[in-house]
């Protein structure tokens, strides 16, 4: 095997590594994504039921106390 054959050998098997790398990367980016989605359905839950637990315990106090 001459030099330049050895050298585009190499040059194959880097560029098959890299891309294998690639796809280990994307397939973690696409479940890091999901976990984002997951963690911002998760707070805009809390969020919202802190809103309406607000919401009803006002609603209560103007029952209770008559508007000021």
């Amino acid at each position: 095997m001459n030099t330049s054959q050895l050298a585009l050998d190499t040059l194959c098997k880097i560029v098959i590594d890299l891309q294998n790398r690639v796809s280990i990367l994307e397939g973690e980016n696409v479940e890091t994504t999901n976990c984002l989605y997951e963690i911002e359905n998760r707070l805009q839950s809390q969020i919202e039921a802190i809103i309406n637990y607000e919401r009803s315990k006002n609603f209560t106090e103007y029952e209770l106390l008559g508007p000021k």
